[in-house]
């Protein structure tokens, strides 16, 4: 029980450490002028969507959610990988811009790529290779743009 006590005290010592150091650094690694969460009507739509994903869940058969998971890797696999591209190989911040229609293009290529691997059996699986190739296409994308923005 001491040695837990010790453990928490330390731990708790050294959060509150960085947190005094957050608080009194401008060398914030991400900054955000007007915070895009806290204000009313993000919290009004938290709790809608909240209701809305336990009545579906409630109404909706769970016994078989396999074409959902399928949805879901369909969905957010291109998404990170468009991300991964954008953020670690062509260093681009798109954070000031409401959309990035090469990215919201290039995610959907790969939406409709990870679809059309579900047909085909893979050693891999579908979403190793949709990450691949939809980073080839995003990585492909930011350099022709960049070359017409010369």
């Amino acid at each position: 029980l001491h040695v837990a006590d010790e453990l928490v005290r330390r731990l708790g010592h050294q959060t509150d450490h960085a947190a005094h150091h957050r608080r009194n650094t401008n060398k914030v690694p991400f900054h955000f002028p007007n915070p895009p969460y806290g204000t009313e009507h993000t919290r009004k739509t938290a709790f809608a969507v909240t209701i809305l994903g336990m009545v579906l869940a409630a109404l909706f058969n769970m016994d078989d959610i396999t074409p959902f998971l399928y949805l879901i890797g369909s969905v957010f696999a291109p998404m990170i990988a468009v991300q991964i591209a954008d953020y670690f190989i062509l260093k681009q911040d798109h954070f000031e811009e409401k959309c990035s229609v090469r990215s919201m293009l290039v995610w959907a290529a790969g939406f409709v790529l990870y679809r059309l691997l579900m047909k085909v059996d893979l050693p891999l699986g579908n979403t190793l290779p949709d990450m691949l190739i939809t980073t080839a296409l995003a990585v492909l994308a930011g350099k022709i743009a960049a070359g017409k923005n010369r």
